[in-house]
């Protein structure tokens, strides 16, 4: 397991890598699509990569299979790729792993661009489906919007027609595009009227040494802000150029929006190079939706001796995922009174928890998981723990004669006056009681009997229950009449 993964893993965050086609088109994609050995070499080498790096799955991101070629390998490609897909997928199941997908935004089966993407037949094959609803404007179009709302929302709403039943995520730019606008002094050579991608930190970064002043579009839910560039390499040559990006508050629109329509979540891309401010609206909008209790389980013997030790086990999750490192609460009460904290605990990587306890008394238990961005507070079941006496005993002397008398003496835990014993012979197959007395001021108890036939007879003690206490039994011993 690679240390980012595991680090993941110990937030009960699941991992898919993605595997991209970066460098591959169409015709050559449609070639290895074609081709049974290499096809099946490729999810041979996608498998082992999660085996290897103990990941939850995969993420496929081929875009460069969409270009470069003629339509026949498009076609090709089309036609294939969810079978390659669903091939892949079943490979991942086995291993009870994921498989994800991201695909390029579409508004329908007719549009142009991104032919290769048959969204239905993709969905039959996957689990998970990220848009990229971003790219709307780029380096070879003018200055525009990096993933404009309304149409993301026309986009999310196809995809939910199409990915039928299929967890859907809203793809988050966290980059920009800078354009050339103009020349504003000099004369500028090429070189000065590129456009660049920034990321979301870089292009905060220009805001601040420029001293721009960024301006918000509710239509587009992005900033977007002008400045002068001077290129001192260039003489006097001076530009304007035109930033527009996604940082913390366009994220939070395309949460917003997320919820709206109903569906998984978002896909930030990408991490590492995010606005710091993303993570605090994230939080505090997710905190915001009111969110259900976690799934959550608590297991305790039923029963148990006075003074033995036992764990109280729980187990959080969300979405199928375990919830790690999150902090527990332990619950217990008396039945029929209120309920007290007596310990806390945190969730281990697969979202148990076990606490040690000793048995003194009968109590019922329960857990309390604190409430985080996806799950709200969370009590588990109530378990009740039965705490039974726990009786010493001995049968002397274990041999008599017939009538003659034989006494059994012992104790009861916890120690107590009065506890009521009683003594019970084995009988047909059932157990009868003969004798009953109350414990001492020592703690002990002596229980006297007789059998008159000459056999090997069962007996046994049980101590009555009290308001603390389940009743409980000694070991079966012996008297031999002979």
């Amino acid at each position: 397991m690679i240390s980012g993964i595991d680090d993941l893993h110990s937030a009960g965050i699941a991992a898919l890598p993605t595997i991209n086609d970066e460098g591959i088109n169409a015709a050559e994609m449609a070639g290895l699509l074609q081709d049974a050995d290499r096809r099946s070499a490729l999810i041979d080498e996608i498998v082992a990569m999660v085996e290897r790096t103990g990941s939850d799955g995969a993420d496929i991101d081929f875009e460069g299979m969409n270009f470069g070629s003629v339509g026949a390998d498009r076609t090709a490609v089309k036609k294939l790729f969810p079978v390659f897909l669903d091939r892949l997928r079943n490979r991942l199941h086995a291993m009870d792993a994921l498989l994800s997908v991201a695909v390029p935004a579409r508004r329908s089966a007719s549009g142009p661009n991104w032919e290769v993407f048959d969204y239905a037949a993709i969905g039959r094959s996957v689990d998970r489906v990220r848009v990229m609803t971003y790219d709307y404007s780029t380096a070879s179009t003018p200055p525009g919007p990096i993933g404009p709302l309304d149409w993301t929302r026309d986009v999310i709403k196809y995809a939910k027609t199409k990915f039928k039943g299929v967890p859907l995520s809203i793809g988050v730019p966290q980059y920009g595009q800078n354009w050339y606008v103009r020349t504003l002094k000099g004369t500028c050579p090429d070189a000065a009227k590129g456009t660049v991608s920034p990321t979301a930190q870089q292009a905060l970064g220009l805001k601040a040494t420029y001293n721009a002043t960024p301006a918000w579009s509710d239509k587009a839910g992005e900033y977007h802000f002008d400045y002068r560039r001077p290129y001192p390499e260039y003489g006097n040559c001076v530009v304007m150029r035109r930033v527009r990006f996604g940082e913390g508050r366009s994220a939070l629109t395309r949460l917003q929006l997320a919820q709206q329509l109903g569906i998984q979540g978002v896909a930030v891309w990408r991490l590492g190079v995010e606005d710091p401010a993303l993570w605090k609206k994230a939080e505090t909008f997710a905190k915001s939706l009111s969110p259900a209790p976690a799934r959550s389980s608590v297991t305790v013997p039923a029963s148990v001796g006075y003074g033995s030790s036992f764990t109280v086990d729980g187990k959080f999750s969300i979405a199928g995922l375990p919830i790690a490192g999150q902090q527990v609460t332990v619950l217990r009460r008396v039945p029929g009174n209120a309920w007290s904290a007596v310990g806390m605990a945190n969730t281990l990587a697969d979202g148990s928890v076990s606490i040690p306890e000793v048995a003194d008394r009968t109590f019922e238990w329960r857990l309390r998981l604190a409430p985080g961005w996806d799950w709200a507070t969370t009590l588990t079941p109530v378990a009740g723990v039965s705490v039974r006496h726990v009786v010493s005993a001995a049968v002397g002397p274990p041999v008599v004669a017939p009538g003659e008398t034989f006494k059994v003496t012992g104790s009861v835990a916890p120690k107590g006056e009065g506890i009521s014993v009683t003594l019970q012979k084995r009988v047909d197959g059932r157990w009868v009681s003969t004798v009953s007395r109350k414990t001492t001021a020592d703690d002990s108890f002596t229980l006297k009997g007789s059998f008159q036939s000459v056999e090997g007879h069962q007996v046994r003690v049980v101590a009555a229950s009290d308001l603390k206490h389940s009743g409980g039994l000694s070991a079966t011993m012996t008297v031999s009449v002979e």
